[in-house]
């Protein structure tokens, strides 16, 4: 799982340590700052990153409310990447440099390891995109040339893939690829996910955005998606099987689709999205939906039909606890960042309008009942 998010705030990495299994990680740790990464799970943790003035840090706690710095990013770095597995971290910081002609190109300062460190600096391409994905020790980026120079694939652009645990990269450069730089990569078992502009392959003609799965070894391409309109929001995640859940929004036209190898063509999942954030694990796959009442909530649906709830949320514009960040599910866990708000009308010049007063935000680890 991918945030890409600029902020010109100092940055700061943190993670928590869920401690003994229980419904609710108790005290749920208050983020100091801005929340500007995660929260996501690595391991028996939560990770996140917040951004402040100078005087932030990055923390690592033991359990409850407790947490500890790991990393500290430059004052003038900004987040583009933030990617979290069982066993590793990985995130960039960019700066912005001046190019010439008023063009700002951004440096990447790509960085991996343990989630209690070191983290150890990646080379990668001159321009940071922040499109990539993390599985177990394997980072997958797409990483351009620039310049008029070729990537680290040897042209234009192509995606590596480092191996951090045996300190390995291999390099592949499919046919005719126009990736959407507004979205992510999937990465799960020898399969890639990417957000395709391209229009060679069924369906043709026309603009819009697809998502291809290719088999990584080769390049060679499994299967692809329908043809969506130029989304708002697209985001994917992919099994080791080659299944695929897609999200999509465009206006007031939002979905949920599967699709795998034997079964290419989209099969709709049920329900009205709130978010097209999502996270497949398994069977099952975490969303947020929209209640009739207008409320969200952070629905566990299987692939095979049944939903369940883990938390509801206020609707927008009204008092209540209010979602922040991303979440993330990794089978028995579930996190996300949360925040009271309240919600009052004030006369100002005559006028009623709506202020709203939020409190800190805090971070929260559900377990979740087994399938």
């Amino acid at each position: 799982m991918t945030l890409r998010r600029v902020l010109p705030l100092l940055a700061g990495l943190l993670l928590l340590a869920s401690g003994a299994p229980s419904p609710v990680v108790a005290q749920s740790p208050t983020v100091s700052g801005k929340l500007v990464g995660g929260p996501l799970l690595t391991g028996p943790r939560a990770a996140w990153v917040e951004a402040r003035a100078p005087g932030s840090r990055v923390r690592l706690g033991a359990g409850g409310a407790a947490t500890s710095t790991v990393f500290n990013a430059k004052k003038r770095q900004t987040l583009k990447t933030f990617l979290a597995s069982p066993s590793r971290l990985a995130f960039d910081f960019a700066e912005a440099e001046s190019g010439g002609r008023g063009v700002d190109i951004e440096t990447p300062d790509l960085r991996a390891g343990p989630p209690a460190g070191p983290f150890t600096k990646l080379p990668s391409s001159c321009v940071s995109r922040g499109i990539a994905d993390l599985e177990g020790s394997l980072f997958a980026g797409y990483e351009p040339g620039c310049g008029g120079q070729d990537g680290p694939t040897g042209t234009a652009q192509g995606f590596v893939f480092r191996d951090l645990e045996a300190q390995t990269r291999t390099a592949l450069d499919p046919p005719e690829l126009s990736i959407w730089d507004r979205s992510d990569l999937a990465v799960a078992g020898s399969y890639l996910a990417y957000a395709d502009l391209s229009t060679t392959g069924p369906p043709t003609g026309g603009g819009g955005i697809t998502v291809a799965v290719i088999d990584r070894t080769t390049g060679a391409l499994v299967y692809r998606t329908q043809k969506f309109p130029r989304a708002q929001a697209l985001a994917f995640d992919l099994r080791d099987d080659g299944t695929m859940v897609v999200t999509y929004a465009s206006g007031k036209n939002r979905g949920l689709f599967r699709y795998s190898i034997e079964q290419p063509q989209p099969t709709r999942i049920k329900g009205l999205l709130r978010s097209t954030q999502v996270r497949l694990v398994g069977d099952r796959v975490l969303v947020e939906r929209r209640l009739a009442d207008g409320r969200g909530a952070l629905s566990i649906t299987s692939l095979s039909g049944g939903a369940s709830t883990v938390a509801r949320f206020a609707p927008a514009g009204k008092s209540g606890i209010e979602r922040v960040g991303t979440f993330d599910f990794d089978g028995t866990r579930v996190v996300w960042a949360q925040r009271q708000v309240s919600i009052r009308k004030v006369r100002v010049r005559g006028r009623t309008v709506r202020r709203a007063t939020r409190g800190p935000v805090r971070i929260v680890v559900r377990s979740t009942p087994a399938p």
